[in-house]
């Protein structure tokens, strides 16, 4: 059973990277949700959880520097993830399952961004 789950809205983690090692390190919760991480491909995984105690699902925005979201999951909990239809691209979507004792959850972590809706539509 998940009893310690943390989501914020980093608004870039790029430049909060040790208050984030130090989040983990002190509250170590179970799963930490963000969204707006900020983060492309120059910073790596390793970089996000230096000590290899999660497994990390994240979509970061290739288009601009903002968005993106990020998963950190314990290594405790079996955990996979699940491939997001392409429908939402518009949008940054990281989908996985959590399996426990008890069920399967599928945790969904979703950011829309501020002018999804003067997108045009395709």
């Amino acid at each position: 059973m998940v009893t310690n789950c943390v989501l914020l809205n980093a608004r870039s983690l790029r430049n909060k990277l040790c208050e984030l090692h130090a989040l983990l390190k002190c509250s170590r919760p179970e799963i930490l949700i963000v969204t707006e991480s900020w983060l492309d491909s120059s910073v790596s995984d390793g970089v996000v959880d230096p000590t290899g105690a999660y497994t990390v699902y994240r979509h970061d925005r290739m288009s601009r520097v903002d968005g993106g979201v990020l998963a950190l999951v314990s290594n405790h909990f079996h955990s996979y993830q699940i491939q997001v239809s392409k429908c939402f691209n518009r949008c940054e979507v990281e989908c996985f399952e959590l399996v426990t004792d008890l069920s399967t959850f599928r945790i969904i972590v979703l950011y829309r961004p501020p002018d999804f809706n003067a997108l045009g539509r395709e």
